[in-house]
């Protein structure tokens, strides 16, 4: 009867997740042996599943000096290289071990991993494609390749891809817990769940299926339940800093940032090189107030990516918010350099010459257009011919903008399409980088709208002071309805549309808030009831933008990860004179900004056309 070798034996234990035992078999192996190669790498890999990276360099890398034409050894080296961040080495030693064994589909998986962390996503997915046609059989394989489809952006064929692997084995626990993620993305919850269910009928005590159980739980409002699964799950894998950073993100979203902070240096001592963890620091000091901190982890994020994405939109927020205008427009400069779109843009240089030049603006996100719209008339002075394209509910606005000649209604914008007849086109979000503005520079004048009113509707007692009220955004929600309601000297107009105000019918009524938001249909309807008002209450988001760029008095909610254009503190923002921003706590809760919000209403002046209160006794 033949004996099985025992590093393969070593090696099914560590497949099927028995670390003790394949460490032990690993372990005399190497002390009969102090030069066997699958010994060393056997153990460098349980060491860096374990966090242990400094030490699965050491091994692996001793393995390498002793077998450097083994190209599966190489290929472990590369895998450390890979855990550490270090892609150049990584992918080095990647090639170098598919030079030594171009067959091994282990090998290409791998180099397709590197070189997505590298950005280069179609070489990689060509990598591990050639990974599943290696091993058409292989489950894991078809995971992977769902792993890179999804982190490119083609979810659906991902997901394809899981499902594929699950009829190789249907028991495939990543398979199933990666599809189960993409479902929770998408908002299926039950779905998501039940393939959870079944990975963990399989893996009980795995942690990633763990964590992904509290997220879905969090999902469901179940925040202690979620928190205490979280925690044992970065329990289960103490040298795991991906799990550390979950729990520590999750500790974030719940307020409890001291916990959360704890939870990311520990991280961060594991996995230094993490551009990740460096993110969510930035993130977590950004919401603690502490601009400088949160912009030195943002910056650090940036140098570790190969592409800054999320990260650099943090230092480049952090840069505007702190007042640092020409840095932030030439990082933003730097970030659009990485994915130019599709269409030719202008030169608006100031020696530029723009008379008569057909310049095409393009609105995608409202707040930021609306936002950006102030500073068109400086390109209309220039020459300019503009027209503007935008969504069907910002047209009949935008048409108002001085200096735009027309505004064209799409509801589809296909921004490749518009760049196929060559016309000078930009985003009218970049319209801000590009002319490199400040608060002072080009000179603006608010109203940013040239907008003809029609007659104001009055208020029932023109003694009241107007407080118009829009709830949908990053703030309180029906909280707001309730904290404005019952404040002596004001009425209270609900100028929400449907379908939020419509679920919230019953909820204004009950409140004495009148409902004006039935006849607003789109922006120029929601302007034109704007001047209606004496105040404008609004969480940041279009609606706040649309009444600053008017010259209403705007009272913003601002959540604790507020934007850029409201600077800390109680001062007006400076592109908004007339604004004032009640902020949410950094723990998450809104009760003191309500509070403040309710006290300044009821401390308020009376309405401007109130009439004066007789004194005296009659005559």
């Amino acid at each position: 009867m033949m004996r099985s070798d025992p590093a393969e034996v070593a090696g099914r234990h560590l497949a099927a997740g028995r670390v003790t035992e394949a460490k032990a078999i690993f372990e005399n192996l190497l002390r009969a042996e102090p030069t066997h190669v699958r010994a060393l790498c056997g153990l460098g890999t349980i060491a860096l599943r374990g966090g242990e990276v400094s030490r699965a360099l050491e091994l692996i890398g001793h393995a390498v000096a002793i077998a450097p034409t083994d190209g599966m050894t190489v290929g472990n080296l590369g895998v450390v290289y890979l855990a550490q961040n270090k892609l150049i080495e990584a992918e080095d030693c990647f090639r170098r071990a598919l030079d030594l064994e171009p067959s091994q589909p282990e090998l290409h998986a791998n180099f397709a991993s590197t070189l997505l962390a590298r950005g280069d996503r179609e070489t990689a997915l060509k990598a591990q494609r050639r990974a599943v046609d290696l091993a058409s059989d292989s489950a894991a394989q078809r995971f992977n390749l769902g792993n890179v489809l999804v982190a490119v952006g083609r979810s659906a064929e991902g997901a394809e891809a899981y499902e594929s692997a699950l009829e190789i084995e249907p028991n495939h626990v990543g398979a199933l817990n990666n599809l189960s993620i993409l479902h929770k993305k998408a908002g299926r919850l039950d779905a998501a769940q039940a393939l959870l269910d079944e990975a963990q009928l399989h893996d009980p005590m795995n942690p990633e299926l763990m964590a992904n159980h509290a997220d879905i739980l969090l999902q469901r409002g179940h925040c202690d339940q979620a928190l205490e699964i979280m925690r044992r799950a970065a329990g289960q894998a103490p040298g795991n800093p991906a799990l550390q950073l979950s729990l520590g993100t999750m500790l974030m979203e719940l307020g409890r940032l001291t916990e959360a902070g704890q939870e990311l240096a520990n991280a961060t001592r594991k996995a230094p090189e993490s551009p990740d963890i460096a993110l969510a620091l930035g993130r977590l000091l950004r919401r603690q107030n502490q601009l400088d901190a949160a912009q030195a982890a943002a910056d650090r994020a940036v140098n570790l990516s190969v592409k800054p994405g999320a990260a650099g939109v943090l230092a480049t927020e952090l840069l505007l918010m702190r007042g640092r205008y020409e840095a932030a427009w030439d990082k933003l400069d730097a970030l659009a350099s990485l994915s130019p779109l599709p269409i030719a843009e202008p030169d608006l240089s100031a020696s530029v010459d723009l008379s008569g030049m057909e310049i095409r603006l393009i609105a995608i996100d409202a707040a930021t257009s609306v936002f950006a719209t102030r500073f068109v008339p400086a390109l209309a002075a220039r020459g300019a011919v503009l027209t503007v394209i935008c969504p069907p509910v910002l047209a009949r606005l935008f048409t108002s903008i001085p200096g735009v000649d027309r505004a064209v209604p799409s509801p589809d914008l296909h921004l490749a399409e518009l760049g196929e007849d060559g016309v000078p086109t930009l985003l009218l979000d970049a319209l801000p980088r590009r002319l490199r503005v400040t608060p002072d520079h080009p000179a603006t004048t608010l109203p940013s709208f040239a907008i003809e009113l029609g007659a104001v509707e009055t208020a029932q007692d023109p003694s009241l002071r107007r407080i118009g009220l829009w709830w949908e955004g990053p703030g309180p929600r029906s909280g707001l309805l309730e904290a404005l309601a019952g404040v002596p000297g004001v009425q209270i107009v609900s100028l929400q549309t449907s379908p939020l105000r419509d679920g919230a019918r019953e909820l204004l009524t009950g409140l004495g808030i009148a409902d004006r938001g039935e006849a607003i249909t789109d922006f120029l309807d929601l302007a034109t009831a704007l001047q209606e008002v004496d105040v404008l209450v609004t969480p940041d988001g279009p609606v706040a933008h649309l009444a600053g760029s008017l010259g209403v008095e705007t009272w913003v909610l601002v959540d604790c990860n507020g934007s850029w254009y409201w600077p800390n503190g109680s001062q007006p923002s400076p592109w908004y004179p007339n604004s004032r921003a009640f902020r949410q706590s950094v723990d998450g809760t809104w009760t003191a900004a309500l509070e403040a919000l309710r006290a300044a209403l009821a401390a308020a002046p009376a309405a401007p056309d109130a009439a004066p209160t007789p004194s005296g006794d009659p005559a």
